[in-house]
Parts: structure tokens; sequence; C-alpha cells
């Protein structure tokens, strides 16, 4: 009897890992999703202009350029030369996804 109530035991635990684990890949989004921005231009000195984003918790992509129109920009460098990573801050944490921020000068 009471092997039986392990085996009952074993099968809803695996039942239950097989359907969070559906669930998780569900809430997955296939690519980072881009914020719609609106700037003012002023040229009075040095400014940066900030882009929010979408990505999945565990994304370790990495964002090497922004088009606008004809203009190339490039993120703000915040290389951590002690781990040799430049990650963007996270802005905001949701349950599958975080709200990243990229600085570009």
């Amino acid at each position: 009897m009471k092997e039986g109530w392990l085996w009952a035991g074993i099968i809803i635990a695996a039942a239950s890992w097989i359907g969070n684990s559906f669930y998780y890949q569900s809430k997955q989004i296939e690519h980072p999703i881009f914020l719609e921005h609106f700037y003012e231009a002023a040229d009075d000195g040095e400014q940066y202009l900030k882009f929010y984003y979408l990505a999945n918790r565990n994304d370790k992509e990495d964002v090497q350029s922004v088009r606008i129109k004809d203009a190339v920009l490039f993120p703000y460098s915040r290389d951590d030369f002690m781990s040799g990573e430049n990650t963007p801050p996270v802005e905001q944490e949701y349950t599958h996804q975080d709200l990243k921020v990229l600085l570009f000068h």
C-alpha cells in the first residue's frame, strides 16, 4: 500500500514538472521587444538616448547597434572589466521577462 502512494506521488510530481515546463515555454518571447520611444532633438551638449526593451529573464544576448533612419547608434559601454560582461541594467523585473534599458551616445 505504501509503495502505491510513493509511485502516485512520483507520477504527480513528474506531471506537474512537465506541465510547468510547457507553461514556462509558452510565456517566452521569440526575440527582444523594443518599446516605442519619442524624443525631441536638442543640440546642447552631450546627451544620451535611453531605449527600453523586454527580454526573457534568461536571455544573454547583447544589442550591438540600433539604426534610426540613416544613423547607426552604438550602446554606451558599461564594460565590467572584472567579469568581461557588458549587460544592460534591469529596470524592472517581471515573472518571465525583464525590462532592460540601453543608453546610446
